[in-house]
């Protein structure tokens, strides 16, 4: 029996894995996971219904390693930047800029594929909710992190409270992202950002 299961899980993936989950991630992140039918993805893919179903089980389960995938490229990277080496302000710049040219070349207006999954599916999904819950902790947690560096490097004032800015700026990435889906005006982007900045005391002695 064990024989013949290896064989049927060989037969059954003689496919690219790798490119189903990055054609599912588009079509989940473009559509959402309900305007998404399981003869979509299959379509998608070119691969046969059973070759689908004996590899992801169903198209909740395709979703999950989706999102997570999403998260593995996507969130990792922003926290990769969080982690670099360089002055706060120059991180978070970094990081809002990037996101801004992200939206400029949007044109399938996807936004970001955890926002729009918290927005359609976590209320009422609590493994999906766990799963978008974690990836606020650890973005957070890098924010943190980083505007303390600032703080420890003398960068930032000490009045500056890195929990309560890693949330302000969490919630600006989020909104920049879900406002990426309605309009697409660069310099309003711009002025928004130099704004944000000006949360961020920088007076060493502890004076705006």
């Amino acid at each position: 029996m064990a024989s013949l299961f290896v064989f049927d899980m060989a037969r059954n993936r003689e496919f690219d894995e790798q490119k189903v989950i990055e054609t599912a991630t588009e079509l989940f992140w473009t559509k959402g996971y309900n305007a998404v039918s399981t003869q979509d993805l299959i379509d998608a893919f070119g691969i046969s219904r059973s070759s689908m179903y004996g590899a992801y089980k169903d198209k909740r389960s395709l979703f999950l390693l989706a999102l997570q995938h999403y998260r593995q490229t996507a969130s990792q990277s922003m926290l990769d930047i969080l982690g670099k080496n360089i002055s706060f302000i120059d991180t978070i710049t970094l990081i809002l800029n990037q996101i801004i040219k992200e939206t400029i070349t949007d044109i399938k207006s996807k936004g970001c594929f955890v926002v729009n999954t918290a927005i359609e599916l976590a209320p009422h999904d609590k493994e999906i909710l766990d799963i978008i819950q974690e990836n606020r902790k650890n973005i957070i947690i890098g924010l943190t992190q980083a505007i303390q560096k600032g703080i420890d490097n003398n960068e930032l004032s000490v009045n500056n409270d890195p929990k309560a800015l890693a949330n302000y700026f969490y919630n600006l990435i989020n909104g920049l992202r879900v406002d990426a889906k309605v309009t697409k005006d660069k310099q309003n982007y711009k002025e928004t950002i130099r704004l944000a900045l000006t949360v961020l005391q920088t007076d060493k002695k502890g004076s705006r």
